[in-house]
């Protein structure tokens, strides 16, 4: 046992990790059940899973990390021999809620279980303070984002990044605190409106009236509320603006290699599915696509008629999925209306019913459109109401009503659903008034961008 005791004390110690008394008995205890000839094998699985956790900054492990690992190894080994599933709906009270330190420079996972705190206590009327959170969030999140871009971060020796320009970013009271004519800035911070017809530019430590006269603006629409890089001058106390853009995007793989592979999508996997072997596997294993559909009027015969043929077409060879969005009324008028979609699922599920391979194998997600009864513009919002879908839920085993927006998890893909008329809003509450000519790469562009 001494040998074992030092064998892991030994490996732990190479890698940056410190054990306690317990977490070694632990690991020894778990070592006595194996052959001694894949200790070291099964050691470095466990520092392995270790480093893919979003740990708390120290080096020092505890027992319950030493638990967690070997539990989630154990459940590992269970799913390679066990059939994976692949599909999941995450609805929006569902996703997790994870706040960035910035002591730790890491991403908190906050337990969807803990709603006696009220840092996480989950509400569609939210408190005051509500609102600052989650801006304040936003801006640190985009903040440490932007800072490890090549264009923003230091240089380091021996970096091939040597040699090439380099921008740094000034907070806004750096501004506030220069009476003197000061050029050439760039700022990080949140386009608002504190005056009417007067916009300002805010960050965590103060706010400052811009003149977007002269601007050049990149791709994208702006509208008030979100997040910019501005480079410009600072004349008399107003900030003149040269350019406006949004911050880089940055690939997943870049952030995962700062925050670890815990799972912030949601779902009941506590690694990212793109982490999974198992889950990769089974994806490829399965040949199979999901449908989305929109504006999907349950009470217009034409659109029956064209998902007869839609079903048709699939019957022999069934998608995993179809997606379908609200609309479910051709009425745009609002009101209940609970009839008429109660009607409407009520044949949808009479003719799914003709289709034996379709009812067996694919799943149904309805998300609700804007103008779908329930709660109007606010979000999230729940799913369609029971009232209206007890019929098609019964007839119909692999059906979900989700809210809007919603997550999907299919294999290592991960997919957002959201159904909102979103070019008209942001057109509508645009700082400049979109280029038609270029609105639909604007568009593009920023899904891209915030998406990517």
């Amino acid at each position: 046992m001494a040998f074992v005791n030092q064998l892991i004390k030994s490996t732990f110690k190479l890698h940056g990790f410190n054990l306690n008394t317990e977490s070694t008995r632990i690991l020894a205890e778990s070592l006595s059940k194996i052959d001694e000839q894949n200790h070291e094998d099964t050691l470095e699985k466990i520092i392995d899973e270790l480093a893919k956790k979003n740990l708390d900054g120290t080096s020092c492990l505890t027992k319950a990390d030493i638990e967690n690992v070997l539990k989630e190894l154990n459940q590992n080994d269970k799913n390679s021999a066990e059939k994976v599933e692949i599909f999941h709906i995450i609805d929006a009270f569902d996703v997790p809620k994870s706040i960035y330190c910035e002591v730790t420079k890491k991403l908190i996972k906050l337990s969807n279980n803990s709603r006696s705190q009220a840092v996480n206590c989950r509400s569609l009327l939210g408190e005051s303070r509500a609102k600052i959170d989650i801006f304040t969030q936003r801006f640190k999140i985009i903040h440490q984002r932007t800072m490890r871009h090549e264009l923003f971060s230091p240089c380091v020796v021996s970096s091939n990044n040597i040699g090439k320009k380099k921008f740094q970013l000034k907070p806004i009271e750096y501004l506030l605190s220069n009476v003197n004519h000061v050029e050439d800035i760039i700022v990080l911070g949140m386009i608002s409106q504190l005056k009417e017809n007067k916009f300002f530019i805010e960050d965590q430590t103060g706010h400052l009236p811009l003149n977007l006269s002269d601007a050049k603006y990149h791709s994208g629409i702006y509208t008030e509320g979100c997040f910019v890089l501005a480079e410009g001058n600072l004349v008399d106390g107003i900030f003149e603006v040269k350019a406006l853009g949004f911050p880089p995007a940055e690939f997943e793989s870049t952030s995962r290699a700062y925050f670890g592979n815990i799972n912030y999508f949601g779902g009941p996997n506590e690694l990212s599915c793109k982490s999974s072997i198992a889950m990769s596997q089974a994806q490829l294993s399965i040949d199979s696509m999901v449908v989305f559909l929109s504006d999907v009027w349950l009470d217009s015969p034409s659109v029956f008629e064209k998902l007869q043929t839609l079903f048709v077409g699939y019957s022999d060879c069934p998608p995993y999925a179809f997606v379908m969005c609200g609309n479910f009324l051709s009425d745009l008028k609002y009101g209940l209306r609970c009839n008429e979609l109660k009607e409407g699922f009520k044949r949808l599920a009479d003719l799914v019913a003709q289709f034996e391979s379709i009812k067996e194998n694919s799943y149904f997600i309805f998300v609700p459109g804007p103008q779908d009864p329930g709660v109007v513009r606010v979000y999230p919002r729940a799913g369609i109401l029971p009232h209206c879908t007890e019929y098609i839920r019964k007839k119909l085993a692999k059906c979900h009503f989700a809210t809007n927006p919603c997550r999907i998890q299919f294999g290592s893909r991960q997919i957002v659903v959201f159904r909102e008329d979103l070019l008209q809003k942001m057109s509508r509450n645009a700082i400049r008034i979109p280029d038609q000519d270029k609105l639909t790469d604007d568009v593009c562009y920023l899904f891209i961008l915030f998406y990517d």
